[in-house]
């Protein structure tokens, strides 16, 4: 009887020390982590020189070195391109990360895959985009490393208070849920979200429902298109009669019909 898997998932995550990923499993800070630990395997890899991160996620891809691939850093040109001065690479950065996967010349893993009849789908790999195999699926997402042909919107952060450091927030405020179709059981009284994917706008509860303004404070054009609805709710009783249970789910929808959500993150 053969017990190999017939399907595998890779998943990648840049700049985590072995060291903080051990603490973070042992002390049960990432549960979910921990179950992906457990049940599959976990390797760290050694980031290839120069050491930023397109070279090793080339490396990564074909398990070749800088020296066989060629993707020998994040700002790359082909021979006869001018190098564009410092303040003004950030377009060409962009453009040259997104052809990694062009550019590379060994055999990606995913080509390798293909020749064994495999089928591969990539979510937000650095350079992706375009796709190199006829059978590959790429989804690429937000962030300095995808390509501006499919990247959506640059990387938003939501949180229920400001942030700190230096990098922006939307601050999420709630309110008492309204108007909900089958919403999911919750321990506590639950609380209503809304937020924009895109553009520079939060959105703030009023007697009238969710107005969209502007981080300076004015009404920002918004498409409702582009709103999305969230219940916090309690799936878990308290821990004792006067412990009021905690909040560890998100339900996030298109509309307030709980039925079919866009996304169930759990804590």
């Amino acid at each position: 009887m053969n017990d190999r898997p017939s399907k595998l998932i890779v998943v990648g995550l840049e700049g985590l020390s072995p060291e903080l990923l051990s603490r973070a499993v042992e002390s049960a800070a990432c549960p979910r982590l921990a179950a992906l630990c457990e049940a599959g395997g976990v390797a760290s890899v050694v980031a290839m020189p120069p050491g930023d991160a397109a070279t090793s996620w080339a490396s990564f891809g074909s398990g070749a070195s800088p020296a066989t691939h060629g993707v020998a850093g994040l700002v790359a040109y082909e021979p006869g391109v001018e190098v564009m001065p410092r303040p003004d690479c950030r377009a060409a950065e962009d453009e040259a990360v997104g052809t990694i996967g062009e550019r590379g010349r060994a055999e990606w893993l995913w080509q390798a895959a293909e020749r064994a009849g495999k089928r591969v789908v990539m979510v937000n790999f650095p350079g992706g985009w375009p796709p190199t195999a006829a059978s590959l699926t790429v989804v690429d997402g937000p962030g300095p490393l995808s390509s501006r042909a499919v990247r959506l919107v640059d990387g938003h952060l939501f949180a229920t208070r400001t942030a700190p450091g230096d990098k922006p927030s939307h601050v999420l405020r709630t309110t008492q849920p309204s108007g909900w179709a089958n919403p999911p059981d919750s321990t506590r009284a639950p609380l209503e979200i809304a937020l924009i994917v895109t553009g520079d706008a939060e959105l703030e509860p009023t007697g009238y429902g969710w107005i969209a303004r502007a981080r300076g404070g004015e009404v920002a054009k918004a498409d409702p298109a582009l709103m999305y609805c969230g219940l916090i709710v309690a799936s878990e009783a308290g821990s004792g009669e006067a412990d009021e249970p905690p909040f560890d789910t998100l339900v996030l929808c298109r509309g307030r019909d709980a039925e079919h959500p866009v996304a169930r993150l759990r804590v």
